[in-house]
Formats: structure tokens, C-alpha cells, sequence
């Protein structure tokens, strides 16, 4: 069905950042959601076309995201980066003192959104840069080894600002005695929480 393939996809609870971004992820998703409705109820998929005519627009709207050129990436420490974006022309974001942009994109297959104050001036022409701090970290668990681990699990995924990508290797005899797979199946949920698990015994 050609209008299913364009109904807009539900977040996922893990992709709200919860520091009340206006928008926020589900009021885009509810504002998308209702223009496809409504374009699907009168058959006439040139009303969707107004959303893709925004999104190319160099003007930030609060209620669209709008495309921009990565330009450079800089890397100032082991976990932190530079990111330049183009704005076309010499425009200029236009940013209160202090203002946010949520900024969104696809990371391990999920598309996240994070918000982000800019740290080039408010009038700068032509460009914006934001700062991104990110590690890696890999865990290795075996049977109750895995109970130390989870600590540090929940810590990051708790702090909406930490954006440490985890993956969690877990040995354990078969699938049936993994320890607390609810837990484990919640935390698989965040975007930047990977876990595999390695069986010695299959049955």
C-alpha cells in the first residue's frame, strides 16, 4: 500500500531526549501524523509535499527539520568533535542567547535526535557549529559477571547527555539462563546500547 509506505513512523521511547525540547520528537510525529491523514482522506498526496518543500527551506521552522551540509569535522579531545554546518548563502541561524536546535539523524540504524546550542555566534553568516562529545565503550560478561556491568548501564542510559555508545557481550550457557533478560531487552532499547549474547550450549 503506497500510503502506508508514507505514513509517518511512531518514536520509539529511547529517541526522546527528555529535556523538553519544543518541539518535542512526538509533537513532530503528531503534526506529520495528522498531515498524512489528512492527505490520505482526500486521496492527494501533493498536501505531503508541503512538508519535503519546508524541509529544503534555509529558514529554521520549529515545527519541520530542515537539511543541512556537514562542511568539516574537527576533533578537539579523544571523545569530543567540531561539527560545521553549512547555511546557504551568508544566512545566519538568528538564535536567541542561549537557544537550542535539536539536530536529527540516523545512528546504527535508528534515527535519534539530541539538542544542541550552537557555540558559533548567534549572527554567524553562511555556517553553524555545535560541539558532540561521544565515546565507545565495550563490555564483556560471563554468567553473574554481568551484574557489575549493569550499573554502569543504567548511568548512561539515566543521563539523557551521555551519548557513550555501549556494546555488551554476555556468555552464558543457553538462552533460557541469560540473567535478567527483561532488564537487559529494556536496556537493547536505547540507541546507543548494543547487546549480543554468546550461548555455549544450544539447544
Amino acid at each position: 500500500d503506497d500510503w502506508l509506505a508514507l505514513k509517518p513512523q511512531e518514536p520509539s521511547p529511547s529517541q526522546c531526549c527528555g529535556s523538553g525540547c519544543k518541539p518535542c520528537i512526538y509533537d513532530v510525529y503528531e503534526k506529520e501524523l495528522a498531515q498524512w491523514e489528512r492527505a490520505k482522506a482526500k486521496q492527494d498526496k501533493s498536501l505531503l509535499m508541503e512538508k519535503k518543500e519546508q524541509s529544503n527551506n534555509s529558514e529554521l521552522n520549529p515545527d519541520t527539520f530542515t537539511a543541512f551540509n556537514i562542511s568539516s569535522v574537527e576533533q578537539l579531545t579523544e571523545d569530543t568533535y567540531q561539527y560545521k554546518f553549512e547555511l546557504p548563502g551568508n544566512s545566519s541561524l538568528q538564535l536567541s542567547l542561549g537557544q537550542h536546535i535539536v539536530l536529527r539523524g540516523m545512528v546504527n540504524g535508528l534515527e535519534i535526535q539530541r539538542a544542541y546550542t550552537p557555540i558559533s555566534p548567534g549572527n554567524a553568516e553562511g555556517y553553524f557549529e555545535v560541539l558532540m562529545k561521544h565515546g565507545e565503550l565495550l563490555m564483556l560478561a560471563s554468567g553473574t559477571g554481568l551484574t557489575p556491568m549493569l550499573p554502569i548501564l543504567q548511568s548512561i542510559t539515566d543521563d539523557e547527555e551521555d551519548e557513550t555508545f555501549v556494546t555488551l557481550v554476555g556468555c552464558f550457557r543457553t538462552f533460557d539462563k541469560i540473567y535478567l533478560k527483561p532488564l537487559l531487552q529494556d536496556l537493547a532499547r536505547y540507541w546507543n546500547i548494543r547487546i549480543f549474547y554468546v550461548l555455549s550450549q544450544v539447544t
